[in-house]
């Protein structure tokens, strides 16, 4: 009997929620790092590096402390832990006991440390590796406990299909960030924070011992089939859960099926000559938009019935 769409749809956005505030904790972890270097030494640089954190988590202007804890911020890490814990409650008879602890468990700690008279910066600092350290937990009690079902392959696309569009906007602002600012230790910074905010800086010295250069970091963020944060490893994924899910539903997506095979083929079969040819944010900007084709035709397949 084939998942009902509304369980379906809260696997899938609970699985994009706890993405999303996976990435938003790193990427300000990230750049609140940087920031303690090039505050007072570069101050045209620091604002360069805050406004590209801020684009690559697509929000107005605002500072560490709201996009952690204002619940009325929709981007913040509390609003989508909030988010993940009302799906995920809709879905308790899905998914593991056990993911549904540490979920409500991450919760209701984020919410005592948001009721703090005033959080220091070591603090603020305590409280995003846990939340980069919950998730990650979540995400591999997904995989350690529950049954390989359709209900296990709703939560992964969603996870996969926001890793996707949060690396795409992050590439998009990295390289406008690199624009506006001069010099190799500029560029250093940015392509480091670019590695540092995927979780692939120790992955990629290990990978490419040489050093850092642009076309290596895009070579690996990109086009790396076994790195499980590049562009190419989350569409091959989205593409096989797709292809998965259709088998065991005996589903005809068509439109869903070429949306996820063409966005897989073409990093699959990509060169990083043709990144730095079309220009870094036309490229990145492009496959956003084929993501978000994916994900509307998913919502047209299996949500919206």
């Amino acid at each position: 009997m084939a998942m009902l769409s509304r369980v379906a749809d809260s696997l899938y956005w609970m699985g994009r929620y706890i993405e999303r505030a996976e990435q938003t904790a790193r990427q300000l972890e990230v750049s609140r790092d940087i920031l303690v270097d090039l505050q007072e030494l570069d101050p045209l640089g620091a604002r360069a590096e805050w406004e590209a954190t801020l684009a690559s988590l697509s929000v107005p202007e605002s500072d560490s402390q709201r996009l952690v804890f204002d619940v009325a911020e929709p981007s913040s890490i509390v609003s989508c832990l909030l988010q993940a814990r009302e799906n995920a409650r809709q879905v308790r008879e899905v998914i593991s006991s056990e993911m549904w602890e540490r979920l409500n468990q991450t919760h209701w700690s984020l919410k005592e440390a948001s009721s703090a008279q005033e959080l220091n910066e070591f603090a603020l600092g305590q409280v995003l590796n846990q939340v980069q350290v919950a998730c990650a937990t979540l995400s591999g009690m997904a995989n350690s406990t529950m049954h390989r079902s359709e209900g296990w392959a709703f939560l992964r696309l969603g996870e996969f299909v926001e890793r996707l569009d949060r690396l795409s906007r992050t590439l998009v602002a990295r390289q406008h960030q690199r624009d506006r600012t001069d010099g190799r230790s500029h560029e250093n910074v940015t392509w480091i924070g670019l590695l540092r905010s995927t979780g692939g800086l120790e992955a990629y010295r290990k990978n490419v011992p040489t050093g850092i250069d642009p076309s290596s970091v895009l070579q690996f963020l990109v086009f790396e089939r076994d790195f499980p944060r590049s562009l190419c490893f989350c569409a091959c994924e989205v593409h096989s859960l797709e292809s998965r899910l259709q088998r065991r539903r005996s589903t005809r997506a068509p439109a869903l099926g070429r949306s996820c095979g063409k966005l897989a083929a073409r990093l699959e079969h990509g060169d990083v000559e043709e990144v730095m040819s079309a220009g870094v944010v036309r490229f990145a900007t492009g496959i956003l938009e084929e993501t978000r084709n994916v994900s509307a035709e998913l919502q047209k397949t299996y949500f919206l019935q």
